[in-house]
């Protein structure tokens, strides 16, 4: 527990910019110490998931971020995998509150919980603490991303007489598409410096087969 709780305040940090990204107010707790966390959820008598678990706004755009608290083996010491009754339970949370739904597991997804994730559809989306190490927005490693809209996307086809799936691919669940949520079939330009690079987001190696 100790290790979870020393990662929380970095986690809420990048996913604060990540949510600020995205248009939607920042996350409460995202300059809270895990002191402050740990003692504001014990004196409400809820978990710390409950507690970090809030409904955001973005105009009239409504995100429901539920996130979900590792389970410990106490044997092992150390936290087991999210399971497939955890993470149901986080998208119900949020299913008639809101319009989409993030939801971010601190253990990595159990085989269950990996076949549910795949049927949640694109008003669902999974990240890991794993995932909100670093902010891949303004990264200096991170070349500059950006989507195409579908009228853009339309006319990139039409002027250089191809078709988005003959571009080489992006993954559905590559790092920088998980940050901008962007979903398959997505034309993304790179700007690198030999210029600017176009790839197409496809779904991931176990969706595809």
């Amino acid at each position: 527990m100790d290790v979870y709780l020393s990662r929380l305040p970095h986690c809420l940090q990048v996913l604060d910019m990540l949510l600020k990204s995205r248009g939607y107010r920042g996350h409460p707790y995202a300059n809270k110490t895990s002191i402050e966390i740990l003692e504001e959820a014990h004196a409400k008598s809820i978990s710390i998931g409950t507690l970090l678990s809030v409904l955001l706004a973005a105009g009239s755009s409504t995100l429901g971020l539920a996130w979900v608290d590792p389970v410990f083996d106490a044997a092992k010491g150390r936290e087991v995998m999210t399971s497939a009754y955890q993470l149901k339970n986080a998208i119900d949370k949020f299913t008639t509150k809101a319009e989409s739904t993030l939801i971010v597991c601190y253990a990595k997804l159990s085989p269950d919980a990996q076949r549910m994730s795949q049927s949640v559809g694109n008003k669902v989306q999974l990240m890991t603490c794993q995932s909100l190490a670093v902010s891949l927005k303004d990264h200096v490693l991170v070349p500059r991303h950006t989507a195409l809209t579908e009228e853009q996307a339309a006319e990139f086809e039409r002027a250089r007489n191809i078709k988005r799936s003959q571009l080489p691919m992006l993954r559905v669940n590559d790092p920088i598409v998980a940050w901008n949520n962007w979903q398959v079939g997505t034309i993304v330009r790179i700007e690198r410096p030999q210029g600017p690079f176009w790839r197409v987001v496809r779904p991931s190696d176990k969706e595809s087969k």
